[in-house]
This record gives structure tokens, sequence and C-alpha cells, in this order.
């Protein structure tokens, strides 16, 4: 478990990192809280922290000061610097000064904060591995190749080469070394700036703006970037932390929207992307690579927009059994309670399980994990005894042998039926789904806080791109907007209990007070001034 320091003078930023996840459950233990650079320096001999979240402004010593002095000293210790401030001066001397990522406070989620961490977690298991004398040759990047003749490898294979034996042993050897046996996906992003364009490089040229491209990648995210040719990258991406296709869907979209606004940041350039079905054979990378260079040819750069994931033909892919479109059809049979049909999905995602390429057990094993993973979303959904069933039906698949196997479909069916029978039927009205009514519930009761579409989405159970389209399509109006008008309405009503207009933005969920103004103006044609002098006027007369 990789020990974790957090060093920041505010405390209502300090206890809201501490609640965005569950650290032991992650993998974390925090080891040590402090307010102030000194104070943290007098304890890291003692603590020995493998990670420290360090805030970037703080008085005496500021965090770049503190992160410079600890690493000189602990040089072990991986840094990542929390700031309200979205300045350059502030993101290049953090990664100036060795740190892994730098998080705006104000945008901070669970999932941003948990990327930043893995991503620091694998720097300090790096650095254990190249500081030791006796580090397993198998615990390193390679056995017989170092990094840089890894990516050379893969990129003549990437771009049609044949690999002899003895280089396939080795690069197998590699890979298998820094990935084992997760699934990957190939990303195939096309990196375009218009200055480079108009110059007319030459293929040396471009050797130095990709080389570039790829340290810029490097310090800020894990995944191996691979330049290919003029404009075009691969990336090799870990799938392990994803259970489902939605899941993996909306993990890798967040992930290429973080390096498209880094590369128009930084190198003032635009990507373009798509990727492909998960793999689990190395051989089946360079046909990943391909099938995901056509999609974006073809304009697709996601599943959602491209054939059944595990469409590369001949090979036995890591695909999703359970797609998007099966698993809102199994939605909308819960949601309409519709028993016969919901029964019918799931035997024929069973026979498909069964009847597909491949080591049946593999497909069942993997597809009996997709359920368990939708039901126990529907357990958090319906509630208590609802997740206990679903916690019920994950142990039974874990406990069951292969003998036992064609039980599955019917422990499933069964569970989803036992979690329907502990609802009532709720009242919709027509034209209303039961997701966008329970979404606007939680508008209703959550507009103060921190809201978004992906914690609505969660809490009701579907994909957050379903919901907006559900939202759009039943109220009118986009998903942001509905919640804009819930937090105008409460502070009309601030405003009209004569509670000071400068007091109220804040308290009705508005990160600052020109954002407030431009909405309630949008949403009421008032500004907030003009509204307050009509309420005075209409109370004195």
């Amino acid at each position: 478990m990789n020990k974790v320091m957090v060093v920041d003078d505010e405390i209502l930023a300090r206890n809201h990192l501490l609640e965005l996840i569950d650290w032991e459950q992650q993998g974390f233990r925090i080891c040590g809280i402090f307010d102030s650079g000194i104070s943290a320096m007098d304890e890291m001999g003692r603590l020995h922290p493998d990670i420290i979240i360090s805030d970037v402004y703080m008085p005496i010593m500021d965090g770049i000061q503190f992160s410079r002095q600890a690493q000189a000293e602990y040089p072990g210790a991986q840094f990542i610097m929390l700031s309200s401030y979205d300045r350059y001066d502030y993101v290049r001397d953090s990664f100036k000064g060795g740190a892994v990522d730098y998080l705006l406070k104000d945008r901070m989620n669970a999932e941003m904060l948990l990327s930043a961490l893995n991503k620091a977690r694998l720097a300090a298991a790096q650095n254990r591995i190249h500081s030791t004398d006796h580090a397993s040759p198998e615990a390193a990047l390679s056995t017989d190749m170092d990094r840089e003749a890894v990516k050379k490898e893969i990129r003549s294979w990437f771009r049609g080469a044949r690999l002899h034996s003895e280089a396939w042993v080795q690069l197998q050897s590699s890979l298998k070394a820094q990935y084992g046996g997760k699934a990957l996906v190939v990303i195939a992003l096309q990196v375009d700036h218009g200055t480079i364009g108009e110059q007319g490089l030459s293929e040396e040229e471009y050797h130095q703006w990709a080389k570039s491209v790829s340290m810029l990648f490097e310090q800020h995210f894990t995944g191996e970037m691979l330049y290919i040719r003029q404009h075009q990258f691969a990336v090799l991406y870990d799938t392990a932390s994803s259970r489902s296709e939605l899941k993996l869907n909306e993990e890798i979209e967040h992930y290429l929207g973080r390096i498209s606004k880094l590369f128009s940041k930084f190198l003032n350039a635009r990507i373009r992307y798509s990727f492909s079905a998960p793999c689990l054979r190395l051989d089946q990378l360079p046909h990943a690579y391909a099938a995901a260079v056509a999609s974006l040819v073809e304009g697709r750069r996601s599943p959602e927009k491209s054939p059944e994931w595990g469409d590369i033909s001949g090979t036995e892919t890591g695909e999703y059994l359970l797609g998007i479109r099966q698993e809102m059809a199994i939605l909308a049979s819960v949601e309409s309670r519709d028993i016969p049909s919901l029964e019918r999905q799931i035997n024929e995602l069973y026979r498909i399980a069964r009847d597909g390429s491949g080591a049946v057990s593999v497909r069942i094993s993997r597809l009996n994990d997709q359920l368990c993973e939708l039901a126990a979303r529907l357990g958090r959904q319906f509630g208590p005894r609802a997740e206990e069933l679903a916690k019920q039906l994950r142990a039974a698949m874990l406990s069951g042998s292969e003998e036992k196997w064609g039980e599955c479909e019917t422990a499933v069916v069964d569970c989803m039926l036992r979690m329907l029978e502990l609802i009532e039927p709720e009242a919709v009205p027509e034209g209303e789904s039961l997701y966008v009514r329970k979404a606007m519930n939680y508008i209703r009761t959550h507009f103060r806080g921190e809201i978004s579409l992906g914690h609505a989405a969660a809490i009701v159970g579907i994909h957050p791109v379903y919901l907006s389209r559900l939202f759009r399509q039943e109220t009118g109006i986009p998903f942001v907007e509905h919640v804009n008008r819930a937090r105008v309405e409460a502070a009309k009503k601030m405003i009209e209990n004569k509670i000071k207009i400068k007091d109220i933005y804040s308290e009705v969920g508005f990160q600052n007070y020109n954002y407030f103004f431009k909405v309630f103006k949008s949403v009421t044609g008032f500004t907030p001034a003009n509204y307050e002098r009509i309420v005075l006027h209409n109370k004195a007369n």
C-alpha cells in the first residue's frame, strides 16, 4: 500500500481532497497531513511517503520550493501539485520540479485524482526498480531490450514490418514485463499543427517534432506513446481498471480529452483519434492499430460509433460481450418491468458467449463479470436490499465451477427479477422516462453542490451520453441548463428573503460571481441587482 502525504494550508481544500475517494480501497494510505511545506519537511525522514500531494501557493515555503527540497533530500517521493490557479508559470515550474501531475482544485474530481495517484504510484514503482541493484529482470521494462529499442521495434511492427523470431521473442518479453496479461487498447492519434504542416519538414525534422510531442505526453500521462509517421502516433492503453465497455469508453474519452487540452495549450496542436477493441494477445496489436486508423479515416473515433467491439476479424479480442446497446436494452426492460424481454436478452448474451470463437470458459467468465457489474449499479440505484442481492450474485459467480456455468444465466435473471420485486412501480408522467425523473430529483436535492451529468448518470444507472440524449428529448433543454435554472430559482428566493447578493452565488452552487451574474440574467432577463430592486419595489407597494 502506497503512503500518501497531504500538504495544503486550506483546511476546506484538504477535507475535500480526503473525502473524494476511499483511499485504502484504492491501495493508498494517508501517512501525514500538514498545513505548510516546512512542517512537512520536518517529518519526511520519519514518514517516508511514496506520494506527496501539495498545494502550490503556500506562505513561507511554497509548493515549488517544498517539492525541490524534498526531492533533493528524498528523491523517491513523487509529487502531485494542486492549485486554484490555471497559470502557465505554476504548471511549468511544477513539472520542471519533477511533479507527475498538476490538478486544479475547482475542477478536480475522483477520477482525475485517481488518475494522478496511479501515475505517481507507477513512477514510484519504477523508481524503486531503478534504485536497487538486485531488481529482477522481469520487473524492469525489458529483459533484453531497453525502452527506446522496444518502441522502435513496435513502430516498425505497426508500419507493416515483419519481426524476425529473435526480435519477436524479445519484444514479447518486454511487453509482458510491462503489461502482464492485461488487455490493451490501441489508440490511433493524428496530431495536426498548422504551422508544422505549412513548413514541409524533412523526415528528420518530423522526428524532432515528434520527440517533443512524446516528451510532453510522457510528462503528463501513463501509457506508451509511439511515433509512427508524419503526424501519426499510437498509444498503448492499459484497460485493467475497467470492467465494462461503458466505463472503458468513458475512461478513454476522458483520457483523450485531457491529451487534447494539453496539446492545444502547449503545442497549439489539435488531435483526432480513434481506438481499437481491447486486445488480449500481443500479436493482435498491429491489426488493432490498423483498425483504429481505418476508423479514424472514416471519421469514427469510439466503439459507440463503430462496429461491435471484438470485430477485429480472426482474432480473439478482449471484447465486452455486454456492449452499450445490449446494456441499454437491459436497462429499458428493467425500467418497463418487461420480464420476458429481460430473460430473452440475458439468454441471448450467454448464447453468444457459448458460440463465439476462443475459450468458452474465458468468454463466460468475462460476461459474468460484466453482468455482475451491471447488477451492482442497479443495486446502488434500488437501495440496500438490492445491493445485497448484487453482492450475493457476485459471490455465487466467484464460487461456481465450470460444471455449473450453465446456471449463470438463471442466476442473473433471478437476481434482477428479485430486485424488481423490492421496488414499487413509480408513476411516471406520459412522455417522461423514469431515468429523467430520477435525474431531475437528483438535481433538485443536489444543485447547491458540485453536480455533473456524470454524477447524475451514475445515480440513475445509465451512460451519461444516453442520459443527455433522454434529457434533451424529454425536457427540451440540456442537463446543465436545467441545473442552472434550479440554482437561479433558489437564488431568486434568497433575494426575495433579503439575503445579500454577494452571499448568494456560492450558496446556490456557482463557483464565481461573474458566471452567476451571466446565468441569472440569461434565465430571468434581469441582473441580480435589478431583480432585487424589482422585488423591493413590489413589496413596498
